[in-house]
C-alpha cells in the first residue's frame, strides 16, 4: 500500500510539473512580450511559407524548375507503379466480368 501511495504522489508530481510548464507558455506580462514571443514561434512558419511563395511566383527560376522537375518525377513514378496494378485489377475484372455474363 505504501508503494501505491508513493507512486501516485510521483504522478501526481509530474502531472503537475507538465501543467505548469505548458501553463508558463500562456503567462506573460505585458503585450510586447505577447507579440515577441508569438513572432518567435511563427517566424519558421513564416519562412517556410515564404519560400514556397517564391517557388510558385518563379521569382527564381532555377529553384522553381528544380523543384517542379522533382514533383514530376515523384509524379512519374508513383503513378506508374500505381497505374500498373490497376492495370491488372481492371482486366481481372473484365475475364470476371465476362466469364459470369456467358
Amino acid at each position: 500500500e505504501l508503494y501505491d501511495t508513493w507512486g501516485a504522489a510521483e504522478r501526481y508530481r509530474r502531472d503537475e510539473e507538465s501543467l505548469n510548464s505548458a501553463l508558463e507558455i500562456f503567462n506573460f506580462k505585458t503585450l510586447d512580450d505577447n507579440l515577441q514571443r508569438l513572432d518567435d514561434q511563427t517566424k519558421e512558419l513564416l519562412d517556410f511559407l515564404q519560400d514556397v511563395d517564391r517557388l510558385t511566383t518563379w521569382e527564381r527560376p532555377l529553384h522553381s524548375l528544380a523543384a517542379l522537375s522533382g514533383c514530376l518525377v515523384i509524379f512519374y513514378f508513383d503513378a506508374v507503379w500505381l497505374i500498373m496494378p490497376g492495370i491488372v485489377l481492371s482486366l481481372a475484372g473484365q475475364a470476371a466480368y465476362v466469364g459470369i455474363s456467358k
